[in-house]
């Protein structure tokens, strides 16, 4: 901050058309209304975003196994997520299906996972306007 305080932020919450981020002052103190400058983590952030990036080729995989290779037509099904929570060591997926997923469905999705991390497609990142 304006005064040398330093805020670990250890969240980021979007809340209607605000950007929350939500931390612990680690040193000094902070004012209302003061400015701040912030850096990124980047060595923390890495594991972070290649996990992030890991969720969208899982779901791309369960819908892949679960609606387009099906071996029977299931009117109506989707695959759909249902929140996620990812780190720097891990991620977890929630979604919901109609029951459990077979051994065969989950090999089959293990399988594109192995075959999308071992093709090491570069993945591209931009600044968005958050409108």
């Amino acid at each position: 901050t304006a005064s040398g305080a330093t805020i670990e932020i250890n969240n980021v919450q979007v809340y209607g058309s605000f950007v929350m981020h939500i931390g612990e002052i680690t040193d000094g103190t902070v004012s209302v209304g003061e400015s701040a400058t912030c850096c990124v983590d980047y060595v923390r952030r890495a594991p972070i975003a290649a996990n992030h990036t890991m969720t969208h080729i899982l779901n791309f995989a369960l819908r892949d196994v679960l609606i387009t290779q099906a071996s029977e037509v299931q009117h109506g099904a989707s695959v759909d997520q249902k929140g996620s929570l990812v780190d720097e060591s891990k991620l977890r997926f929630d979604f919901s299906w109609s029951g459990p997923l077979t051994p065969a469905q989950l090999e089959a999705v293990e399988q594109i996972l192995v075959d999308q991390i071992a093709a090491s497609i570069p993945v591209d990142n931009y600044v968005a306007p958050l409108e």
